[in-house]
């Protein structure tokens, strides 16, 4: 390898010309192919390109809860009675403010049942009921027949419309009196909100009534942290606005996938400038501090320069997109490119000739 190096040198010794117009068209072959790479905030970026890890990531991005973000209203002082109904006007606020986020972020906010959609459902199953019976159901249906039986199925059917609920199955009573589809219907309560939840006024609270819950889903799978910062930027915002009307009595808390996401990409992003930074100083204070001359820094920065705009060249034959946090994260590389132009201008400064120079270092690159 060394005899190659070598004689690419001697070839370009005596055609410089040659030799600027050959960068120049590298260099401006790289920025135009760096030009079409789409940039992301991919967390999982980082990880290795196999079929497990692809799996394993498409799961983890596409679980029901993964982009969802749950927010709770509550009294800021526990000890206090719980106003529900400060509780909802709070809510009805925050969900406002919520909704005047862009729809691109913003799949859906669930923060109370729409009983007229569990009606809608109810008269469905009603007027199709022989399409949800069993054999079981006929059987009971059957036993249900006699004059006895209506009479005393009437009597509660009666008995019920008359009751505080009565409105709400008024209907239903109407299109089915002797109850034949409550078998079914019953089925229905396995989709109903889990035991970790209640209803009040159609809103949605925890099961001991103390805070009210809104369920905001992301339009964005929880890797795509630029997208969700700017979500979580806009609920922050939303909160803050509604905390401004409400009083400061209510406390609005906000927590899911999407912020740990966000947080840790931004968590990684800073500690990587930050890493950088400091072997920058480092390696330009201990480089002033060595050569002691402006010439040999430019070289070494140069050539730092044009194998990242190389590598990242060559990348984008083979992929469209880059992650920001992964390029942080392989940020140290740049210490070992550093390494080899230090090497060949410390064995010149000391005497070496070019090609003894490259001679030397060569075997260690191969």
């Amino acid at each position: 390898m060394s005899k190659l190096f070598l004689s690419v040198y001697r070839f370009f010794q005596h055609r410089t010309s040659i030799l600027w117009i050959l960068l120049a068209i590298i260099t401006f072959v790289c920025v135009w192919g760096l030009s079409g790479l789409q940039s992301k905030e991919d967390i999982s970026g980082f990880l290795p390109q196999n079929e497990e890890n692809e799996r394993i990531n498409f799961a983890y991005q596409h679980m029901g809860a993964a982009n969802e973000i749950m927010l709770t209203v509550k009294m800021k002082d526990t000890a206090n009675v719980v106003d529900k109904e400060a509780l909802i006007e709070t809510v009805d606020v925050l969900v406002e403010h919520l909704s005047q986020i862009d729809t691109c972020h913003v799949k859906s906010i669930k923060y109370m049942v729409d009983q007229e959609q569990i009606m809608q459902i109810t008269n469905f199953i009603t007027q199709n009921i022989p399409y949800f019976l069993t054999e079981a159901d006929y059987v009971r249906i059957d036993s249900l027949l006699s004059q006895e039986k209506i009479h005393q199925k009437l009597e509660n059917t009666k008995s019920l419309i008359s009751s505080p609920i009565g409105g709400m199955l008024k209907q239903t009573f109407i299109k089915d009196p002797l109850g034949f589809s409550l078998p079914v219907l019953s089925g229905l309560q396995s989709f109903q909100l889990s035991d970790a939840y209640q209803l009040y006024d159609d809103y949605i609270f925890n099961k001991e009534g103390t805070e009210a819950v809104i369920i905001l889903t992301s339009n964005h799978p929880v890797s795509e942290t630029a997208n969700n910062a700017l979500l979580v930027e806009n609920i922050d915002k939303a909160i803050h606005k509604t905390i401004q009307s409400v009083g400061p009595s209510i406390a609005i808390d906000s927590f899911g996938a999407a912020y740990v996401s966000v947080t840790n990409a931004q968590q990684i992003k800073r500690d990587s400038w930050l890493s950088i930074a400091i072997a920058l100083v480092l390696i330009f204070g201990l480089l002033i501090y060595f050569f002691r001359n402006v010439r040999s820094l430019v070289l070494i920065f140069a050539s730092i320069l044009f194998g990242s705009l190389f590598s990242l060249g060559i990348l984008s034959l083979f992929s469209d997109s880059i992650s920001l946090i992964a390029i942080g994260i392989g940020s140290v590389i740049m210490g070992i490119a550093a390494n080899y132009p230090l090497h060949f201008l410390a064995h010149y400064r000391h005497g070496y000739t070019i090609k003894e120079s490259l001679n030397d270092i060569t075997p260690p690159l191969t």
